[in-house]
């Protein structure tokens, strides 16, 4: 058996997957969230500033901080200009990701999340031992959005134009955590879930 094992949680935009994430944390797994490591690079002391200023210009900026609304505006208006960001940010992704795993399992941490939204699209499956889909309704998608007050419905739909589909991702993924209904039932499916690795991976 393994002495640890590295999970990935991916889901399109509004299906839940830092939810589900936030719970295999509160059975013991450690969580590196994919998003929150692109935001931190982001940062006007990260790892990527200088060179994402570089590329689309000081009009991004907020005083001395990139905007993400106004850069978000220029990326999923032109998938030439998001892929140029992304050729910026996921290698460091990537990099981290792979230095935060190490230094997990030297800790002795059996189980590590992998919270990443684009984690087929990244190739960034290739790091873990199994794959989970967090799968939910258009709909409940978009409601999910729309009251987290961070996108409207037009700027929600553009933005899952740019990831795969939910179907492809369910395809792939070895489990699947359908986050239609309550936190309740999501929970339960997490849970049995995490019985199956600790079956599988631990024990």
């Amino acid at each position: 058996m393994k002495k640890n094992v590295v999970i990935g949680v991916t889901g399109q935009l509004g299906t839940g997957k830092s939810t589900v994430a936030a719970m295999f944390a509160e059975f013991g797994a450690s969580v590196i969230n994919a998003d929150l490591l692109a935001h931190r690079a982001l940062r006007s002391r990260g790892a990527c500033y200088r060179k994402v200023v570089k590329t689309f210009g000081k009009g991004i900026l907020s005083k001395t901080e990139i905007d993400h609304a106004k850069l978000s505006q220029i990326v999923f208006a032109d998938e030439k200009q998001l892929r140029k960001l992304e050729n910026i940010v996921h290698p460091f992704v990537i990099k981290e990701t792979r230095k935060q795993v190490a230094a997990f399992k030297r800790a002795g941490q059996k189980v590590i999340i992998l919270d990443v939204p684009l984690l087929f699209e990244t190739g960034m499956d290739k790091l873990t031992d199994m794959t989970i889909a967090v799968k939910a309704s258009k709909v409940k998608q978009l409601a999910r959005c729309a009251r987290q007050g961070r996108l409207n419905r037009s700027q929600a739909i553009q933005r899952m134009r740019f990831q795969l589909p939910m179907f492809e991702k369910v395809r792939r993924a070895d489990m699947i955590v359908n986050n239609d209904g309550t936190l309740s039932q999501t929970k339960k499916q997490v849970k049995k879930i995490w019985e199956v690795i600790q079956r599988r991976y631990i024990y």
